[in-house]
C-alpha cells in the first residue's frame, strides 16, 4: 500500500499540485492554471501516481543464489530493465548521493554495479521536471529533434490545424492551445539541451506568429506567451521588431552591442504608455512574476535600467546609472515595496549592454558601458562588481 500526502501551492500563472509517498521515495507534480477545474486537477495527479506506480524500472530477480551485480533491497534482487527512469536524491546528512527507483533509495555505486549487465551498450540520459508526465506501462524514451528550423515547422502545422486563413475561433481555441503546448515543449527542449540563443529566438518568432493571429477569444494567446516566456528565459519587454534589436550574452562574448537609442527606439509605446517607471528606460527585461502570499498580489516583474532619475526632486548623476527591480501593480506604490532602486556607485558613463544571467535564480544582471566597464549588480547580495 502506498500512502501520499498532497499539497497544493498557488502562483500567479501555475497551480502546483504535489503527491509525495509518506512511507517510501515516490514523488509526483503537475501544473496546471488556476482558473481551471482544480478537481481535475487532482484526478491527472491521481492518474499520474497510478500510472508512475506502475512502471517498474527494477526487475525482481527470482534467483536464490546471490548475485554479484544484482541490487540488493530487503534480501530480495532487483535487476535493471533496459529502460527505466528514477529521480536524483541528494541527502545532506549523509552527503550521500541516491537515485530513487521504484520509490527505493538505491546508492550510486548499486547502481553502476548494475548497469554492468550492459556492458558494451550505449545509455542516453535525459533530465526532466517532476511536473512532466512520467513513464507509465509500454512506455519508451525516444528522439526528438530540437534544430530550430523543425520546431518551428512543427508549430506552424500544428497551428494551421486549427486555422480558417489567419482566424482562430473560440470553438477551437482550447484544442489549438493544447496542440502547440506540446510544440512549445520542443523549445523547452532546446531550452534545456541547445543552443540558448536560438532558444530566445525561436521563442520570439512563436511570440510572433501568435500575436498576430486574429481571433475572437479572452484569453488567446496570452497563456501560451506567458509559457514561452517561462521556458525560454529572460525576455526582452515585446519590441516593434520582434525583439531583433536585443541581443543576448553568450559566453561572454558581446555581438552586437545594442545602444541606448536604439534598444528606446524598438520599444513599442502601446506596451508601457501611462506608466512612469518604463519612460526613459534605456533597456526593459521581463523578469518573470512577483507573488506576495500574505495580500494575494501578484504581476509581471521588470529589470529596468535608466542612465538618470529624480529622487525627491533631484536628478542623480548620469555617469552612475541605475537598475530598478519593478513589480507592476504591487500596492502600496512606494519605493521599497513596488519597486528597488540600485545606484551604481562608480562613475562608469551610460550602459551600451545589459544581460541577466542565471535567470531562473535571478542572481545577476550583467553590464558594458560606454567606457568599456563591464561589471554586474547581484541581486541576491545587492552588490556591484566591476572589471575594467
Amino acid at each position: 500500500i502506498h500512502r501520499f500526502e498532497i499539497s497544493n501551492m498557488i502562483m500567479p500563472e501555475f497551480s502546483v499540485w504535489k503527491a509525495e509517498e509518506m512511507e517510501g521515495g515516490y514523488q509526483f507534480e503537475i501544473l496546471v492554471k488556476p482558473e481551471e477545474n482544480q478537481a481535475v486537477a487532482i484526478e491527472h495527479l491521481h492518474q499520474k501516481i497510478l500510472t508512475g506506480l506502475g512502471y517498474k524500472t527494477l526487475k525482481h530477480l527470482s534467483d536464490k543464489y546471490l548475485i554479484d551485480n544484482a541490487i540488493q533491497i530487503d534480501k530480495e534482487q532487483y535487476s535493471l530493465n533496459s529502460v527505466g527512469t528514477c529521480q536524483i536524491q541528494h541527502v545532506e546528512e549523509e552527503n550521500q548521493v541516491y537515485l530513487v527507483i521504484d520509490g527505493k533509495n538505491i546508492p550510486l555505486h548499486d547502481f553502476g554495479r548494475a548497469l554492468t549487465t550492459f556492458e558494451g551498450f550505449n545509455m542516453d540520459f535525459q533530465m526532466r521536471d517532476l511536473s512532466e508526465e512520467v513513464l507509465g506501462k509500454d512506455t519508451v524514451l525516444r528522439r526528438v529533434s530540437i534544430n530550430p528550423d523543425v520546431i518551428i515547422e512543427h508549430f506552424e502545422k500544428s497551428l494551421s490545424w486549427f486555422l480558417e486563413g489567419d482566424f482562430l475561433s473560440y470553438k477551437h481555441a482550447s484544442a489549438c492551445g493544447e496542440a502547440l503546448f506540446e510544440r512549445i515543449e520542443q523549445l523547452e527542449l532546446l531550452c534545456k539541451y541547445g543552443n540558448k540563443e536560438e532558444a530566445v529566438a525561436v521563442g520570439n518568432k512563436m511570440k510572433k506568429r501568435l500575436i498576430s493571429v486574429e481571433h475572437d477569444t479572452e484569453d488567446f494567446p496570452d497563456y501560451l506567451l506567458n509559457v514561452l516566456d517561462c521556458y525560454s528565459g529572460t525576455s526582452l519587454l515585446q519590441t516593434k521588431d520582434g525583439g531583433q534589436s536585443w541581443k543576448s550574452m553568450i559566453n561572454g562574448k558581446i555581438e552586437p552591442l545594442v545602444t541606448m537609442g536604439k534598444m528606446k527606439e524598438s520599444l513599442d509605446p502601446e506596451l508601457y504608455t501611462g506608466n512612469h517607471h518604463f519612460d526613459g528606460a534605456d533597456f526593459v527585461f521581463l523578469d518573470g512574476y512577483w507573488y506576495d502570499s500574505e495580500t494575494g498580489q501578484f504581476g509581471n516583474k521588470y529589470v529596468i535600467s535608466y542612465q538618470q532619475r529624480v529622487n525627491d526632486g533631484v536628478a542623480t548623476n548620469p555617469s552612475q546609472p541605475i537598475i530598478q527591480v519593478y513589480n507592476e501593480n504591487r500596492l502600496p506604490a512606494v519605493e521599497g515595496k513596488a519597486w528597488v532602486n540600485y545606484i551604481c556607485p562608480k562613475d562608469i558613463g551610460n550602459m551600451t549592454y545589459m544581460d541577466i544571467d542565471n535567470y531562473l535564480s535571478n542572481l545577476a544582471v550583467q553590464f558594458v558601458s560606454s567606457r568599456g566597464i563591464r561589471g554586474t549588480l547581484n541581486l541576491k547580495t545587492n552588490q556591484w562588481s566591476f572589471n575594467q
